[in-house]
């Protein structure tokens, strides 16, 4: 499986980070995010201006524009054969009103719209500890019963 991780707090972050060591244990990853923190974008994209692609590793790129713009940068440009999409780990929980503006939840939208299975993962407000001690079995859990899916967005927060 080839997996997309992307977010909205852009490539070198901290939940970027656990997000993708984890998702290595299920198969490909690709690293493609915003070059700079891009929190509450939603699925906005960039149609006025080329977008700038940095490539930093063979499987790490940041893309100067929105978490949408680098779902769609990994696909169409850099035409990564992509399986599922994983966006997050947010610095910030996704619930309520906050789903419409999050770019975490733009970017696993922007996933859908391509056909491609989506999930986003949001944490506690600078506070990662509960996302490093359950992803993995969290992981283990929606793999196990198939619970990602290309007709809807599974949302997941961690405390």
């Amino acid at each position: 499986m080839n997996i997309l991780v992307v977010n909205d707090d852009g490539y070198e972050s901290e939940g970027i980070a656990i997000l993708a060591d984890a998702m290595k244990n299920y198969g490909n990853v690709y690293v493609v995010a915003p070059h700079s923190e891009q929190s509450a974008k939603s699925a906005s994209i960039t149609i006025r201006h080329n977008l700038q692609i940095h490539q930093h590793s063979d499987t790490l790129y940041s893309v100067v524009g929105t978490p949408a713009d680098a779902v769609r940068m990994a696909i169409q440009r850099l035409q990564l054969p992509i399986d599922l999409v994983v966006s997050g780990i947010n610095n910030g929980f996704n619930i309520g009103i906050d789903t419409i503006y999050s770019g975490t939840i733009g970017a696993a939208m922007q996933g859908l719209m391509y056909g491609l299975p989506s999930i986003a993962f949001s944490s506690d407000y600078n506070n990662f500890e509960g996302s490093k001690r359950e992803l993995g079995q969290t992981l283990e859990w929606l793999f196990k019963h198939e619970l990602y899916s290309d007709k809807y967005v599974l949302n997941v927060n961690f405390q």
